[in-house]
């Protein structure tokens, strides 16, 4: 199944125009458009809303994605909400690595935008997403996604990452 993971910012997002290959759409959350990109009419994906804040305003936000979903979809997808807590310790980052790692399943196609990320949370996100690759079956690949650098950019800075990976191994 395609799954689009989404970090859930905690300011109020008022949305912009988001490009993903040839489409442009006018909406609050990247992920919406790359999402049109990539599902066919009618096809069953899931979204996962990894929220690091657990306040009302990024509740508010996820509440929003939700909407601005079934606006496109009506109730094609799933809709999965993980709580990870912010913070720079060791066991907090175990967590979050954890809490991410159980929902990744067999056969999943898995996309990450990690535009509102914070600046640990897309760390063990990458390591979370590369450690799912070597032991789920079948977890078909993972791309980054993020849609205020181009895409030469992100292509940069995902070698850059997977180099400070090869030297902890």
């Amino acid at each position: 199944m395609k799954k689009f993971y989404a970090i859930i910012g905690q300011q109020y997002l008022e949305g912009g125009k988001y490009k993903d290959r040839d489409l442009i759409l006018d909406c609050i959350f990247p992920i919406t458009a790359h999402i049109l990109s990539v599902i066919k009419k009618k096809e069953i994906f899931e979204v996962v809303v990894v929220d690091s804040f657990n306040t009302e305003e990024s509740r508010l936000n996820v509440n929003l994605l939700r909407k601005e979903l079934e606006m496109y979809f009506d109730k094609d997808f799933e809709f999965n909400y993980v709580n990870v807590d912010f913070d720079h310790e060791q066991k907090t980052q175990i967590q979050t690595f954890m809490r991410l790692y159980e929902t990744f399943k067999e056969n999943d196609e898995v996309y990450f935008d990690i535009t509102f990320g914070l600046k640990p949370i897309p760390m063990t996100v990458f390591v979370s997403c590369n450690y799912a690759q070597r032991f789920i079956p079948d977890l078909k690949y993972v791309m980054w996604y993020m849609h205020i650098m181009s895409m030469e950019r992100i292509k940069i800075m995902c070698i850059q990452l997977w180099m400070l990976q090869v030297c902890f191994y």
